[in-house]
């Protein structure tokens, strides 16, 4: 079975990573439901 891709746009990766440095990775994943690793991928 394939999987489904979703595609970020540029403002919602930008979004992310600022909630990230606010509040850190766990609580940026939890409020935006994210995928914890995607969301690393772009901070670090």
């Amino acid at each position: 079975m394939a999987r489904n891709s979703r595609r970020y746009s540029a403002q919602e990766r930008e979004h992310a990573v600022q909630l990230v440095t606010k509040l850190g990775l766990a609580e940026a994943t939890n409020q935006l439901g994210y995928p914890k690793s995607t969301i690393a991928g772009w901070s670090y």
